[in-house]
């Protein structure tokens, strides 16, 4: 009974110390454990009845290195940043995923939209008018100083390229 005893408090000095917390442990001169001591504050935990506690075997072992959990993944609202396109329409290919570090005037998505279409086929057309329009003003006023054309001409001409 004895050497259990003494077996029993020599672990749980020896568990105590693997843990990090310096223990002191003493025997009295008839060879009985008197008590383990918490060297950091003494006046704060003493172990009187090393009896009570359970031996345990000390062992190393490979702990495995990935944790199998189920849980959600969900963004942080506070840090989004949303991206409004003014016009509508599908969009057709994603260039950054959630998480990417983006630059000013980078591409993050193509969007095909019919609004869209139509808008720069108009404005190709306005582009060809205007430059159509030019020409006509310049040649315009070529007929006009040699006298060729009516000032009354040449007014309108310059106004219908300025609309253009």
């Amino acid at each position: 009974m004895r050497n259990k005893i003494l077996l029993r408090a020599a672990a749980i000095c020896g568990a105590l110390f693997l843990a990090g917390i310096g223990v002191s442990c003493s025997d009295d001169p008839k060879g009985a454990p008197t008590k383990s001591e918490v060297t950091l504050d003494p006046n704060l935990y003493t172990l009187e009845h090393p009896d009570l506690f359970k031996l345990a075997k000390v062992e190393t072992r490979d702990l495995p290195s990935t944790l199998n959990a189920n849980g959600g993944v969900t963004p942080d609202i506070n840090s989004m940043i949303h991206v409004t396109s003014q016009g509508s329409g599908r969009v057709v290919e994603l260039k950054v995923r959630l998480g990417d570090y983006v630059k000013k005037g980078q591409a993050l998505l193509s969007i095909h939209s019919a609004d869209l279409a139509g808008a720069f086929s108009d404005y190709q057309k306005a582009a060809a008018d205007e430059r159509l329009l030019e020409k006509g003003l310049d040649r315009a006023q070529l007929l006009y100083s040699h006298g060729a054309l009516a000032e009354k001409d040449l007014q309108q001409a310059e106004d219908t390229e300025e609309k253009a």
